[in-house]
């Protein structure tokens, strides 16, 4: 029961609610941008200058808009999405190649990385940079290993991967290589891909890829008037923006969506449990037979001996429950205090008291069959 309660709780109290998360935050899983754009077409000028948008073909007004607004923008590779939202394990990647002002500017949370000193730890992006990382694997054809960064959850269950661990791809001249993870990213917008260094991108997987993706960063009130703008001068080249939070929201979805199937199985697999508790406890007022007969027999009321048995059943049904469900409020505490944290009590309460009501229901039912009927054998035995 106290096993079964853990991992039902446990699932429950990790979901996320990521309209609670203020994107503007370096250190949130945006980034500190809110919006994010990608192109079906490449892009090879920078937006961030009013040259680059008038050789796009942008219109003064459409321009002007843009005055405010920070855009960064990536090479991107084809690829399989490794994020949630593929129902496949990706055979081939997707790879993004960071700016070096990116690399500098740092942002997002880490969830662990390889960082030796503290100037990295501070800025753990600029492993990807970082030249001792670029080391030759033993065994293996001595080639170069690409330092690489990934979310943590799409390198765990997509990927099947952990930090440290190697990643084998084919470049542009399809040879081998080789992408070692030296950072792991918390519930981050870079979950469909893997992340390496735009010199590395460039060396190895096509100088003149253009961009694809771009991370924007504007005024909250002109948000929707940035993305307008956008999407009607880029529209022809299968420009898509979208909000930071809305891509965000998009992942906690498919994520709840899973935990509450396990949640769900958990609580039936609980009741499976629970039945298996009354099954012994059963066996054990079946053998207590003479025991009770005796206690009718010297003048206890068959209501007093049923709540006997009941409250002995109730003890140790209710123990489980709380060892299981205080021990997990216990692991998630640190999930449990953020402000994305939402978790569903009500349904998760109604669960586990299901499950004792109906343990509780069957003991009673087997209490009160035990006390009727013939007892004198049982009694004579005693």
């Amino acid at each position: 029961m106290a096993c079964a309660s853990f991992v039902i709780v446990a699932v429950a109290a990790n979901r996320t609610d990521p309209s609670r998360l203020d994107t503007r935050r370096r250190v949130s899983g945006a980034g500190g941008f809110n919006l994010m754009a990608r192109s079906d077409l490449p892009i090879y000028v920078d937006l961030n200058t009013e040259a680059g948008r008038r050789d796009l073909g942008f219109l003064p007004e459409t321009s002007a808009a843009l005055a405010e607004t920070e855009v960064l923008s990536f090479r991107a590779s084809g690829g399989d999405d490794i994020s949630c939202l593929n129902v496949q394990r990706p055979s081939t990647p997707r790879l993004l190649g960071l700016p070096h002002e990116f690399i500098q500017r740092g942002g997002f949370t880490f969830t662990e990385s390889l960082a030796r000193n503290a100037q990295m730890r501070e800025n753990p992006w600029r492993l990807l940079e970082d030249a001792e990382m670029e080391v030759h694997s033993v065994g293996k054809g001595a080639r170069p290993v690409i330092p690489a960064v990934a979310d943590a959850v799409s390198a765990r269950w997509l990927l099947h991967a952990a930090l440290g661990d190697e990643i084998e791809l084919l470049d542009r001249r399809g040879q081998t290589v080789r992408l070692r993870l030296v950072g792991l990213l918390a519930d981050s917008i870079f979950a469909s891909a893997l992340l390496i260094s735009e010199q590395q991108f460039v060396q190895h997987f096509g100088p003149d890829s253009g961009y694809q993706f771009f991370l924007i960063r504007t005024p909250a009130e002109q948000q929707k008037a940035v993305a307008a703008a956008l999407r009607e001068s880029l529209g022809e080249m299968g420009f898509d923006v979208i909000p930071t939070a809305d891509a965000l929201a998009r992942y906690a979805r498919v994520r709840n969506t899973y935990l509450a199937t396990f949640q769900t199985l958990g609580g039936l697999g609980l009741l499976v449990g629970t039945f298996g508790i009354v099954a012994v406890l059963l066996r054990g007022v079946v053998e207590r037979r003479g025991e009770l007969a005796l206690m009718l027999a010297l003048g206890f009321r068959r209501i007093y001996v049923v709540a006997m048995i009941l409250m002995e059943s109730a003890l140790l049904l209710l123990a489980g429950v709380v060892i299981g469900t205080v021990a997990a409020l216990v692991a998630t505490a640190p999930h449990l205090v953020s402000t994305q944290a939402d978790v569903g009590w009500l349904s998760l309460a109604a669960t586990l008291a299901a499950c004792v009501l109906t343990g509780l229901l069957a003991c009673f039912v087997a209490a009160l069959r035990s006390v009727r009927g013939d007892l004198v054998a049982a009694l004579r035995s005693e």
